[in-house]
């Protein structure tokens, strides 16, 4: 029997992509990006966010409590600290302070001050700033006194004003000064030093005053000058408003 030669089959072809020969173009458009690359863009993005959002934020806290401390100037702005010393760690501070009570004729009276310190909370005396004092008179009619500082002495009910110390009536008398002693039960005041006034009446000038009859009468003390111009002479604009207090509009 001859020998039959072997059947060959053909090779079954490959569904592998043919690689790209160099050099030659390549037809397929540009590929999208890949998922993988997606979630890592989003991973990094909100890392970022967790960083800066705590920090603005702490920014912003920042700044509101700075902002009132700035002191504005012709070259721009620059914080400023409260001066406040050793000595005052311990003492307490009120704002927008007030005491109120009756005199001895069960009128009432107020003294008020946009800040008032006190050593410790049993000591008699407060330190006041620009303190106002409004009492109110026998007649109805009121008294009015502030002062660039002053000293409440709360078991007396007693004030001491010092700086420009100002005196205005319900009747239109306006007096200035340097000192003020007011015992707010007695319903009296007094001081010793140089006093200038107007009024209704004229401008006067003395060494001192003395008011007693819970405000009724006013004593002008020492050597004292008294102007008195007649009505004619005196337009409505030179005289104080009577019955209008002094911070009404």
């Amino acid at each position: 029997m001859a020998p039959q030669a072997a059947k060959t089959e053909d090779p079954v072809p490959s569904h592998r992509p043919t690689p790209a020969k160099e050099g030659a173009a390549n037809t397929a458009g540009p590929s999208g990006p890949k998922p993988e690359q997606k979630r890592g863009s989003y991973s990094r993005f909100v890392t970022l966010m967790k960083i800066c959002l705590p920090a603005g934020a702490l920014a912003l806290a920042g700044l509101v409590v700075l902002w009132p401390q700035m002191q504005v100037g012709d070259k721009g702005f620059r914080p400023g600290v409260a001066s406040v010393g050793p000595q005052d760690a311990d003492r307490l501070r009120m704002v927008n302070a007030r005491f109120s009570g009756l005199n001895k004729k069960t009128l009432p009276y107020t003294v008020t001050a946009p800040l008032a310190v006190q050593d410790n909370p049993q000591a008699d005396e407060i330190e006041l700033s620009n303190p106002k004092t409004d009492i109110t008179l026998k007649d109805g009619s009121w008294l009015v006194i502030t002062a660039d500082r002053g000293r409440y002495f709360q078991s007396r009910q007693i004030l001491d004003l010092f700086g420009m110390v100002n005196l205005f009536h319900d009747s239109g008398y306006e007096f200035q000064s340097t000192r003020a002693h007011i015992d707010l039960v007695a319903g009296t005041a007094e001081g010793d030093r140089p006093v200038t006034g107007q009024g209704p009446f004229g401008e006067l000038t003395a060494e001192g005053f003395r008011i007693s009859d819970k405000g009724k009468t006013i004593h002008f003390t020492g050597t004292a000058k008294l102007v008195i111009y007649p009505r004619d002479r005196r337009s409505a604009t030179d005289e104080p408003k009577a019955g209008r207090r002094p911070d009404d509009s």
